[in-house]
């Protein structure tokens, strides 16, 4: 069952479109009645429904039950105001409705595993541990290649010791320049810190072959495939955001004894043309002729879609370096190929094949992949936590405002 658990998250997540109304009223009624006791039968009466379908569907929903959804929220800003250091922590225990700061030290330890103190002295070291805006990265990286199925060379790089965690392939990467990328070298930075990192160059970009013989999903998951093969490792955790988490989803269900954990960022089982949203499709339709704006226009070689859907807090050194490296990446058309291709993924039967222990977190702005396509997966599989994380941007940078809950998130995770 998935679960609501982003500490940094204050407020009650904006339900999506498609949800329903009864469970919408109720979200607004927790809200405002947060530090009240709440008593599931006079809810469901105001919303006008029974108790168990209110609960029903607040599973369905969210993930969790009425009463442990309110739960959550509540340590969840008492965690927030916790990490402020603004208030007592008697003061934060009766501002979420505590009646003794006891009780709210064994709720909070319930919740977070730690009591309050020690929680937030914890999560001080560790933020003060997270690499700078542009860390410094001393591990070497070791390049290496491999022949998938049907021939195309597919190259990727190794960096640090420990325990293997395989990042799987997505586009705009190459594992010659990826370490000065200011979209990507804080993800190598932290993710190699202890463990033996895997980043892979998807077929048709970066140092992997640029034209291979096919060009398909299918096609993406047999690489994966091949790398992990590659490396010889019988087991590993798995790193996917945006397209490549789908590519993820389908190994992780396929190979099920092969995978240890599962990370997942930004991701969705569906593209947008099967999830045929039509606000969507049309808002879609608009970005892709906006990027066949004459080149004198754009402020970025790849298309000022690519700035919208991805980074639309971009500042100009970002885009300065990948247009200085936009010929790194891949040809133009395949980037418009590759376009085409996520937009028809559909891995949603793999959902619940997965077995892993997975982490699901996702920016709660994001436009290229919509936060309920992020709570769709989780609610998929089967034990998956969802972490919601304050950002518009679809590839997490690491001067944004989510870097930190997520390295946090992350090393809780796979320890």
């Amino acid at each position: 069952m998935a679960q609501l658990h982003g500490y940094d998250q204050q407020t009650v997540p904006a339900p999506a479109d498609d949800v329903d109304p009864a469970v919408a009223r109720a979200l607004k009624i927790i809200q405002g009645r947060l530090a009240k006791d709440l008593d599931v039968n006079s809810l469901a009466r105001e919303v006008g429904v029974s108790r168990s379908i209110l609960r029903d569907r607040f599973v369905e929903a969210l993930g969790d039950p009425p009463i442990r959804y309110w739960t959550r929220l509540r340590m969840r800003k008492a965690a927030q105001m916790i990490r402020e250091g603004k208030e007592s922590t008697a003061n934060i225990a009766y501002s979420v409705g505590f009646n003794s700061e006891a009780a709210f030290n064994r709720a909070f330890k319930r919740e977070f595993g730690q009591p309050p103190a020690t929680w937030k002295r914890m999560t001080a070291q560790q933020e003060q541990e997270l690499p700078a805006t542009s860390p410094a990265l001393s591990a070497v990286d070791e390049k290496r290649s491999c022949t998938a199925r049907d021939g195309t060379r597919i190259a990727y790089a190794v960096t640090g010791k420990g325990f293997t965690l395989v990042k799987s392939p997505n586009w705009i990467t190459n594992i010659d320049t990826d370490r000065s990328n200011p979209s990507y070298r804080h993800w190598i930075s932290e993710c190699s810190r202890s463990r033996r990192f895997v980043r892979t160059d998807m077929r048709g970009f970066g140092q992997s072959e640029r034209n291979p013989p096919a060009f398909t999903f299918e096609a993406m998951v047999g690489d994966l495939e091949s790398v992990i093969d590659d490396l010889g490792c019988e087991q590993c955790d798995l790193l996917g955001g945006a397209h490549g988490a789908a590519i993820a989803i389908a190994y992780a269900a396929r190979h099920p004894e092969r995978v240890r954990k599962l990370v997942l960022i930004n991701s969705f089982a569906a593209g947008w043309r099967v999830r045929r949203d039509p606000e969507e499709m049309a808002w879609r339709q608009s970005l892709m002729e906006m990027n066949q704006r004459e080149w004198a226009f754009r402020r970025s070689l790849l298309g000022d879609m690519f700035l919208a859907l991805y980074f639309p807090i971009a500042d100009q050194d970002l885009i300065d370096w990948h247009n200085r490296h936009f010929e790194e990446f891949g040809p133009a058309e395949r980037l418009l190929q590759m376009i085409d291709l996520a937009a028809d993924i559909d891995v949603r039967d793999e959902l619940r094949k997965v077995r892993a222990p997975t982490l699901v977190c996702h920016s709660r702005q994001d436009a290229n992949a919509p936060l309920s396509a992020g709570r769709a997966v989780a609610a998929a599989i089967e034990g998956a936590r969802f972490v919601e994380l304050d950002s518009p941007n679809h590839i997490l940078l690491g001067n944004g405002p989510a870097w930190g809950a997520f390295v946090t998130e992350l090393r809780a995770f796979l320890g």
